[in-house]
């Protein structure tokens, strides 16, 4: 069985290493771009800013907002997501690194179609008409709060959010409504190909290990899995294994880097769709049972909880032996419950 902190132990001899456990994987899906007029009526004036977001899947993005309306004037900075990092934008175009992510979602990277079908299903959204946006046939979705900031929920009396998607599941328009006031409206004025292939600008040098309030280094998956005491976790049918990391949350406020949770992160794509899988277990106290979305039976008996997601669908559950895992995948409900019910996470031998 697991011995404690094994994942810490892993960690501490890769700090500084690269062991990139990646396989080759196919061609991604074209990337896109979309520039928005933001109107802010919140103030006691009307603000209008340009948001341009670009998106390189399945890891990459950047968005940068700009002063005025479009084509935007100066920047105002932004956030960019690459294979491993997050990164904030300055003002000059200058990036640093605020943390290290194991594979994932990047932030913007809208999956809204999977989304909503699921949010109709379990009555969290209400359907609405058609109508075009920078050329792009989209449907209106009504929910309370806008998709990208709350979970998904049903409309209130005076405060709902409508959100146009196309057929991609990205936003082209959102007009949010708060106690009977249009507080912002966000509308894509152009849709297209990205134009910068290097998402996050000039490569900044990573924070150092020790500033990182979590650590994230590629461990291979047979390792991770054995470390983490579950069955080497397989992909959904037809993507392929693309990386896996192990995960040490730690606590920086006393200065002793104290280890407060560990765990894994797996990845698999086809090059178009993207799943992952978080596997965490607390070192100081239990993780806690999932309480957000909608609960659900898998196949192996577990109880779980799904929910729609801009990335597309979450699922969380909570293993016998207290493992906490996280789901995210731009696949049908179905497929990505299936496969999630068929994983193992009986103790295997550890280290």
């Amino acid at each position: 069985m697991l011995r404690p902190r094994s994942l810490a132990l892993v960690l501490a001899g890769l700090v500084g290493v690269a062991a990139c456990s990646s396989t080759s994987a196919p061609r991604p899906r074209a990337g896109w771009r979309v520039v928005y007029r933001i109107e802010d009526h919140a103030g006691p004036t009307l603000r209008v800013t340009t948001q341009v977001v670009e998106v390189l899947p399945p890891y990459g993005a950047r968005s940068v907002t700009y002063q005025g309306k479009p084509p935007g004037g100066p920047s105002l900075g932004g956030a960019a997501w690459v294979r491993g990092h997050q990164y904030l934008v300055d003002p000059d175009g200058t990036t640093h690194e605020v943390a290290a992510v194991a594979p994932g979602f990047a932030g913007p990277d809208a999956h809204l179609d999977l989304a909503m079908a699921t949010a109709l299903r379990l009555g969290l959204v209400r359907k609405g008409g058609t109508e075009t946006v920078a050329g792009l046939a989209c449907t209106d979705w009504l929910s309370h709060d806008p998709l990208d900031s709350a979970d998904v929920a049903l409309p209130s009396a005076g405060s709902s959010t409508t959100t146009c998607v196309d057929g991609q599941g990205r936003f082209l328009r959102d007009s949010w409504v708060l106690s009977g006031k249009v507080v912002r409206v966000r509308t894509a004025v152009s849709v297209g190909p990205p134009r910068d292939a290097a998402l996050a600008g000039a490569t900044p040098t990573p924070m150092p290990d020790a500033q990182l309030p979590v650590l994230v280094k590629d461990v291979a998956p047979s390792r991770l899995a054995t470390a983490l005491g579950i069955g080497i976790p397989v992909g959904p049918p037809g993507l392929h294994a693309d990386g896996s990391s192990a995960l040490l949350e730690r606590d920086l406020s006393d200065g002793t880097g104290r280890p407060l949770r560990e765990g894994g992160a797996f990845a698999w794509t086809d090059g178009r769709r993207l799943v992952t899988l978080q596997v965490q277990r607390g070192l100081v106290q239990p993780e806690p049972a999932p309480t957000t979305g909608v609960a659900v039976r898998l196949a192996s008996g577990l109880a779980a909880r799904l929910e729609p997601v801009v990335n597309g669908l979450q699922v969380q559950l909570l293993t016998p032996r207290g493992l906490s895992v996280t789901a995210v995948g731009d696949v049908p409900e179905r497929e990505l419950l299936s496969w999630l019910g068929g994983l193992r996470w009986d103790g295997v031998a550890g280290p």
